[in-house]
C-alpha cells in the first residue's frame, strides 16, 4: 500500500532494509555519545539538539553504501533513520508496508529515511530531524 502516486523504488529498498533488521528496533537507553560521534562524523553529518534521543547508531550497507542507521526515541515512539546522503529527492516520499510507515525526506546532498510502526505521524519528527541535521 503506497501513499503518493506511483512505486517509489527508494522506498521499497528502504523497507526491504528495515524489515532485515526489525530485531534491532528494540528500544533502550541511549546509545554512548561516543559510538554515535563516530557513526555521524562517517556519515558526514552532525545532529543539533532536538533530534531526539539516540538509542542505537551503527553504519549499514545500503544500496552499496555505508550509510548511518539511527534509532531515535521521538514523540511518535522508536524511529529508525537511514541518513541517504547519496539518495537525493524532490520532495517528501510517505509509504507504508509490512507493518512499517515511512518517509523519506530531502535534506542537504540526499536525503534520509524514517520508519516506525505503521500508523506512526512521521511529520514531526522528519521536521526535527531536518532542523537538526548539519551536513559536513
Amino acid at each position: 500500500l503506497w501513499s503518493g502516486g506511483s512505486r517509489n523504488l527508494l522506498a521499497d529498498d528502504v523497507l526491504s532494509h528495515i524489515a532485515d533488521e526489525a530485531a534491532a528496533r528494540v528500544a533502550g537507553g541511549p546509545a554512548p555519545a561516543g559510538a554515535v560521534s563516530r557513526v555521524l562524523e562517517q556519515g558526514g553529518i552532525r545532529l543539533r539538539p532536538g533530534a531526539g534521543e539516540v538509542l542505537h547508531a551503527s553504519n549499514c550497507r545500503f544500496r552499496g553504501r555505508s550509510v548511518p542507521h539511527l534509532l531515535i526515541r521521538t514523540e511518535a515512539g522508536p524511529v529508525s533513520v537511514l541518513v541517504l546522503r547519496h539518495e537525493p529527492v524532490e520532495t517528501p516520499v510517505n509509504f507504508t508496508g509490512g507493518g512499517f510507515s515511512g518517509r523519506i525526506e530531502p535534506s542537504g546532498p540526499g536525503s534520509f529515511a524514517l520508519v516506525a510502526s505503521t500508523g506512526a505521524n512521521l511529520e514531526q519528527a522528519a521536521a526535527d530531524l531536518v532542523a537538526a541535521i548539519e551536513w559536513l
